[in-house]
């Protein structure tokens, strides 16, 4: 069978058919042809060593997520939908989702004002002795984990902008702009590893392949305003970007 099947644990509080959807996602997405049947209810529970009705858990929440398409008699289709992150002048990641027919939910972890920490100042040009805003919040597809997020901003800004933990759920740069002009953003993307913390927030091992992109964004006169990073698990986002090419300033700036 294709694929490489990642042994169940029946000791992890992750329920089996949960192991199996998340096991299945890397498949689905390398999948390369919607036209090409996916693998039936019998030859996954043989794959996996477990119940049919395990099986139609996991294969149900790909249904309801997009992913599976599911026709009668004629067997289980991967769908041609993707989730591209595009990193744009809009910076409406929810939006994007929306238009794929896909919700998002975000639950905000963290949500704290508090003096920095030395780095922490020194990455938003701040005194030692200034406020900063930290929050950190998952964001899931369906029941899945997609991605993590950490945010550090200027807690003067953050309190102009009039965030709270109910609105931080929603797209920080947008309310960021609220409040100041937003100048530019400089992204830096590269590949690691999830490492024990993240692998619990995205249901993954700890050696499993995570996709991270670091972030600072600054205001119209080139203050840092914002720094953070968004952690995804690398099998099921891609990024794409949006690039002004006729001599104005580019929308997105990438360093390797």
């Amino acid at each position: 069978m294709r694929g490489v099947t990642r042994p169940l644990d029946p000791e992890s509080p992750i329920p089996l058919f949960m192991q199996i959807r998340l096991d299945l996602l890397s498949e689905i997405l390398r999948w390369p042809d919607p036209a090409e049947r996916f693998h039936g209810d019998n030859a996954l529970a043989d794959r996996y060593g477990v119940s049919r009705m395990t099986v139609r858990q996991a294969i149900a929440g790909l249904v309801e997520e997009g992913l599976l398409r599911r026709h009668s008699g004629q067997g289980t289709f991967v769908t041609e939908r993707v989730f591209v992150e595009r990193l744009d002048r809009e910076l409406d990641i929810a939006g994007q989702y929306a238009d794929i027919g896909v919700t998002q939910e975000v639950r905000v972890l963290t949500f704290e004002f508090r003096t920095p920490e030395p780095v922490e100042a020194a990455q938003l040009d701040l005194a030692e002795d200034e406020e900063i805003l930290w929050i950190v919040r998952t964001r899931s597809v369906g029941s899945s984990p997609v991605a993590v997020d950490e945010r550090l901003l200027s807690g003067s800004l953050a309190r102009k902008a009039k965030f709270h933990a109910g609105n931080a759920r929603d797209s920080i740069a947008e309310r960021l702009r609220r409040a100041t002009s937003l100048g530019q953003v400089r992204w830096t993307i590269g590949a690691g590893t999830a490492g024990e913390a993240l692998a619990t927030l995205l249901w993954l091992m700890p050696q499993d392949a995570v996709l991270e992109r670091r972030m600072t964004y600054r205001d119209a006169a080139g203050n840092r305003v914002l720094s953070g990073r968004t952690v995804h698990r690398a099998d099921m986002i891609r990024y794409g970007f949006n690039l002004d090419l006729d001599g104005n300033r580019p929308q997105v700036l990438v360093r390797p």
